[in-house]
């Protein structure tokens, strides 16, 4: 085994950082997803609006595609917010 910790342990922000990251590619996974629905994203309010994500969510858990589904349901548990 190496002696170097991984980057994470060496640099505790990383955690954070790549926490953060993940969460900015589910969302645009969704916006993705909902882009083929007809649905537009916008990615920075989804962030900081909690009402806005919830309702964009709504949308998503309402359609019949399984992965944007699945996609929605992440993202609403990762957000911390309630069903709809």
């Amino acid at each position: 085994m190496s002696d170097l910790a991984t980057p994470a342990a060496r640099h505790p922000g990383l955690d954070a950082a790549a926490d953060g990251a993940e969460l900015v590619v589910q969302i645009v996974e969704l916006k993705w997803l909902l882009a083929g629905h007809g649905v537009r994203l916008h990615v920075e309010r989804l962030q900081t609006d909690r009402e806005y994500a919830r309702r964009i969510l709504a949308v998503a858990l309402g359609t019949g595609h399984g992965a944007l589904r699945a996609a929605a349901e992440k993202l609403r548990l990762e957000l911390g917010l309630a069903e709809p």
